[in-house]
C-alpha cells in the first residue's frame, strides 16, 4: 500500500496488518472527522484543517520511522477511532473540557465493538492490549513530554500555517532515548516549543477558538434536548451530524451557528457580563540530548521557561469573553 502524508512524504506500508486496519471502517470513517473539531467553515484560524485519518496515519508513521513494534504502530494508527463527530467539541457536550478524555474512556469498548479485534487476532495481537495506549511510551506519554500522538498534530499544524521548512527540521531532530522521545539537539527542541506555544496561543488556547467551541457544543446540546439529533449520532461522523443541525428550525440551534457564521473574531473582555471560557492547557518542555544526556528545555532556555509559566497563569486566571 502506497501513503503519500503532507509531513513525511510518500512511504510504503506492505504489512498485512497495517494494510486491513487502514482499510477497516473504523479508521476510514476517521477521513470525516475533523481534528479541529468545529467544520472548517465555520473556523476563523486559517489553519489548513486536516482529519483525524491523516493524524492516525501520521502518528503511525512517525512511530514507524522511530523504530516502534508493529503492536505499537498500530495501537498509533488505532488510537483515534473512538472519537466522535467533532472531536474534542464532544467534550463540552458530555464530558470534561479541561481534560478531554472522553474519546479516551470510549476507546476500548468502540475497539472491542468493531472489525478490528478479529484482524489482530488473526495476525497474533490482542485487541485489549492494543488499546491500552497508555503501555506505550512512544505513542503517548503524559505532558510536557514528547509522544508521537503530541509531536504529529503540532508537525501537521506548523505545516498548515506555512511553516513546513521549520516542521522539517524538528521532524529531522527526533530520536529516541531510553524509550521516550527527545530532540537531537537543543536548537531543534527550542524551535520545536516555541512553535508549540504559539499554536496554543493561536489555535488552541485563544478566545477566539474556544469561544467558538463553545457555542458549536451549546448548538448540540439544544439540538440533543429537542432531539434533531441523538447521542448516537455521533457514532457517525460531521456531515451527518451538522446536516441535521442546519434542518433545525430551533432558534437556540441557529443562533450560535449565525453567530460562527458571522466569522466575527471573538475577543477577550473583562466586562462583568463575559462568560469564562473552557477549555484544556497545553504545553511541552521536550527533552534533548547534550553530550548524551537529556536534558529539560527549560532548564537551560529560561527565556522559555517564562513563556510557559506565562500560559500556565493566564489559563489559571481563566479567558472570558463576551458571546
Amino acid at each position: 500500500m502506497q501513503l503519500y502524508d503532507c509531513v513525511y512524504g510518500g512511504f510504503e506500508v506492505t504489512e498485512p496488518l497495517l494494510t486491513k486496519l487502514i482499510e477497516s471502517k473504523p479508521v476510514q470513517r476517521l477521513k470525516k472527522i475533523s481534528q479541529f473539531g468545529i467544520p472548517s467553515h465555520l473556523c476563523r484560524s486559517g489553519y489548513k484543517a486536516f482529519t483525524r485519518y491523516e493524524h492516525s496515519i501520521g502518528v503511525m508513521f512517525l512511530l514507524r520511522s522511530l523504530g516502534a513494534t508493529l503492536e505499537e504502530q498500530a495501537a498509533g494508527l488505532l488510537h483515534d477511532v473512538s472519537h466522535t463527530a467533532f472531536s474534542h467539541i464532544i467534550d463540552y457536550v458530555f464530558g470534561d473540557p479541561s481534560v478531554e478524555d472522553y474519546q479516551d474512556n470510549l476507546h476500548s469498548q468502540v475497539v472491542s465493538e468493531s472489525e478490528i479485534p478479529v484482524i489482530l487476532a488473526r495476525y497474533g495481537l490482542n485487541a485489549e492490549s492494543v488499546s491500552n495506549i497508555e503501555k506505550f511510551g512512544l505513542l503517548e506519554r503524559p505532558a510536557p513530554d514528547l509522544c508521537a500522538d503530541r509531536v504529529d498534530y503540532a508537525l501537521r499544524e506548523m505545516m498548515g500555517c506555512g511553516r513546513a521548512a521549520d516542521a522539517c527540521v524538528c521532524y529531522s531532530g527526533l530520536i529516541v532515548n531510553e524509550g521516550k522521545i527527545v530532540f537531537s539537539s537543543l536548537e531543534k527542541a527550542a524551535l520545536f516549543a516555541n512553535h508549540y506555544a504559539r499554536l496554543y496561543e493561536e489555535q488552541w488556547g485563544d478566545a477566539d477558538s474556544r469561544a467558538r467551541y463553545l457555542l458549536f457544543s451549546e448548538a448540540l446540546k439544544a439540538a440533543l434536548a429537542d432531539e434533531t439529533i441523538s447521542k448516537t449520532d455521533f457514532k457517525e461522523h460531521d456531515v451527518h451530524v451538522f446536516c441535521k443541525l442546519e434542518s433545525s428550525v430551533n432558534p437556540e440551534v441557529k443562533k450560535p451557528l449565525q453567530l460562527l457564521a458571522r466569522r466575527t473574531r471573538f475577543q477577550p473582555s473583562s466586562s462583568r457580563e463575559a462568560t469564562v471560557l473552557p477549555g484544556k492547557f497545553r504545553c511541552v518542555d521536550p527533552l534533548f540530548l547534550e553530550k548524551g544526556k537529556a536534558v529539560r528545555l527549560s532548564s537551560v532556555d529560561l527565556q522559555y521557561a517564562k513563556l510557559i509559566e506565562n500560559q500556565r497563569k493566564a489559563y489559571a486566571e481563566g479567558i472570558k469573553v463576551l458571546l
